[in-house]
């Protein structure tokens, strides 16, 4: 099986200047655990519901 086979196709995206809340709202909303972040239309990472949660937990 090919990696393409089952990916997502519908992709979840936040800006990097997004706030970490607004992030974990658009994951609840989209039933995802990951958002792309982009900046001019150009990926500039990946951020999870977890590093968000590991982040909150601890105060950081």
């Amino acid at each position: 099986m090919k990696v393409g086979e089952v990916m997502t196709k519908n992709l979840v995206t936040v800006s990097v200047a997004s706030l970490a809340a607004d992030a974990a709202k658009k994951m609840q909303s989209e039933n995802v655990g990951t958002v792309l972040v982009t900046e001019r239309g150009q990926l500039k990472g990946i951020v999870t519901d977890r590093q968000i949660a590991a982040k909150v937990n601890h105060g950081d």
